[in-house]
C-alpha cells in the first residue's frame, strides 16, 4: 500500500483523528481488540506482513478488526467544518500552543524528525505544526527553522528563529536566544531584528558588540536617507561605546551643530589619543578660530608625547632586563668553563702523579713507557716536575 501525502488539514485536525500508521487523518478507521483505531487498509496491509498491533506489538489478526462508526461520523463533520475554515500558518509560527502536554506532543515530534529524514519536508512541517499544539518548549520548536532551512525558505526559517528567541528567552536562556537571532540575521538582514539582538545584548552584558550593531543600523538608515531612525541609533551607540570616532562622525553629521558633537567627541577619555587629535582637526577646518579645539589639540599633543616617551622608557628597560639576562647567561658559561677547566687541571695532575710514581702506575708499564729500567725509583722527567709545581703543561 502506498501512503498518500499527508492533507492540508492535518494541522488542524485533533491527533484521535489521525491514522498512526500514515499520520493521514482517516477516512474508513477500524478499531482492533487493543483499542486502538488506524485506516482500514493501512492496518491490513500492516497484519499481512507482521501478524501484530504496530503499538504494542501484540499478535493481531484481521478477524480482530472491526469498523469504527463513531469515530467515522466525527471525521465526516470534522471534514465538513474545516472545509469553510482553513488554518493560519503563520498564527502557529508566532506563537506555539501554550498548552504542555508531553504525552501528545512527543509522538508527534517522533514522527515528523522519520518523516524529515526522509527528505518528506513538507509532510515533516505539518507534523511539527501538530506537535506545537501540545508544546511549547524552546527545544521541541527549534526543529521548525531549522526545516525550512533545509527547504531553501530563508525568511520563514529567518522569522522562525525569532519566534524560537522569544521562547528561550522565556525559559531564561539568553545566549541561546542570542544565538537563535544571530542565525535568523545571517539568513536575512532584518533592521528590526537586529535592533532586538543589540538591546538583547545589552542586558546580556556584552555591551561593545551592542554598540557595534546601533552603529550598523545607523549605517543602514542614512543608506536609505532615513535621518530620524539614524540620529537615535547613533546617540544609542555612543552611549553604550563613547570610544568610537566613526560614530561621533557620523553624529555630528546629523546634528545641526556639528562642531559640538565633534567636540564632545575630542574630549571622550576612552578613544585614543589620536582619534580625538583628529577629530580636533576636524572642528578647526569647520571653525578655524575655534580656541578650545586649538587648547585641546595641544594638550593632546603633549600627552601623546608623554605617552611616547613612556612606550621608549618601556622598550629601554626591557632592553635593560635583556642585557641583564645575557649578562647573567653570559657569566654562567664562564663559571662553567672555569669548573672545566679546573677538572682538567686536577686530572693533569693525576695523571702527572701517576707517572712519576711506578707504584701508582706500574712498573712494567712505566719501563714500556719510558724506555729504560727505572729499579727501583724512577727519574722524574722536567715535564712532570712542572706539571706538579705549576699545574700546568710545559709550552714548548
Amino acid at each position: 500500500m502506498s501512503i498518500n501525502p499527508i492533507p492540508s488539514n492535518i494541522n488542524e485536525s485533533p491527533l484521535s483523528l489521525i491514522c498512526s500508521i500514515t499520520f493521514e487523518v482517516m477516512r474508513d478507521p477500524v478499531i482492533d481488540k487493543h483499542g486502538h483505531t488506524f485506516e482500514c487498509a493501512a492496518i491490513e496491509e500492516w497484519i499481512s506482513k507482521n501478524n501484530t498491533c504496530p503499538l504494542n506489538r501484540q499478535p493481531l489478526s484481521l478477524e480482530d478488526l472491526a469498523p469504527n462508526r463513531a469515530l467515522k461520523d466525527v471525521i465526516e463533520s470534522f471534514g465538513e467544518g474545516t472545509k469553510q475554515d482553513k488554518p493560519d500558518e503563520e498564527a502557529i509560527l508566532r506563537s506555539p500552543g501554550p498548552v504542555q502536554n508531553d504525552n501528545l506532543a512527543n509522538p508527534l515530534l517522533n514522527a515528523a524528525k522519520e518523516v524529515e529524514k526522509k527528505e518528506q519536508y513538507p509532510e515533516a512541517e505539518k507534523l511539527y505544526k501538530m506537535a506545537l499544539e501540545y508544546t511549547s518548549k524552546s527545544e521541541d520548536y527549534a526543529h521548525l527553522p531549522q526545516l525550512f532551512e533545509k527547504m531553501g525558505q530563508k525568511g520563514r526559517a529567518s522569522h522562525s528563529y525569532v519566534v524560537l528567541s522569544d521562547l528561550q528567552l522565556k525559559e531564561n536562556e539568553h545566549d541561546k536566544a542570542i544565538g537563535s537571532l544571530r542565525k535568523s540575521l545571517q539568513l536575512v538582514e532584518d533592521v528590526e531584528i537586529k535592533e532586538k539582538l543589540a538591546e538583547l545584548l545589552v542586558k546580556n552584558g556584552q555591551i561593545q558588540e551592542a554598540a557595534t550593531h546601533f552603529l550598523e543600523l545607523t549605517q543602514h538608515a542614512l543608506y536609505h536617507k532615513d535621518t530620524l531612525k539614524a540620529a537615535p541609533f547613533c546617540r544609542r551607540s555612543i552611549e553604550l561605546f563613547p570610544g568610537n570616532p566613526e560614530t561621533w562622525k557620523m553624529l555630528a553629521a546629523l546634528e545641526k551643530d556639528p562642531v559640538r558633537i565633534l567636540m564632545q567627541g575630542a574630549q571622550e577619555l576612552l578613544m585614543p589619543i589620536k582619534e580625538r587629535i583628529a577629530l580636533c582637526k576636524m572642528v578647526l577646518v569647520k571653525d578655524s578660530i575655534n580656541i578650545e579645539a586649538r587648547f585641546l589639540q595641544l594638550e593632546l599633543k603633549q600627552a601623546k608625547m608623554k605617552e611616547k616617551i613612556k612606550q621608549l622608557k618601556q622598550v629601554e628597560q626591557l632592553n635593560r632586563t635583556k642585557m641583564k639576562a645575557e649578562i647573567k647567561q653570559l657569566k654562567q658559561v664562564e663559571q662553567l668553563n672555569r669548573t672545566k677547566m679546573k677538572a682538567e687541571i686536577n686530572q693533569l695532575k693525576q695523571d702527572a702523579f701517576k707517572w712519576s710514581h711506578p707504584k701508582q702506575f706500574g712498573k712494567k708499564e712505566w719501563e714500556n713507557k719510558h724506555g729504560l729500567d727505572i729499579g727501583e725509583e724512577p727519574p722524574i722527567s722536567p715535564e712532570i716536575v712542572h706539571i706538579s709545581s705549576t699545574g700546568r703543561p710545559c709550552v714548548d
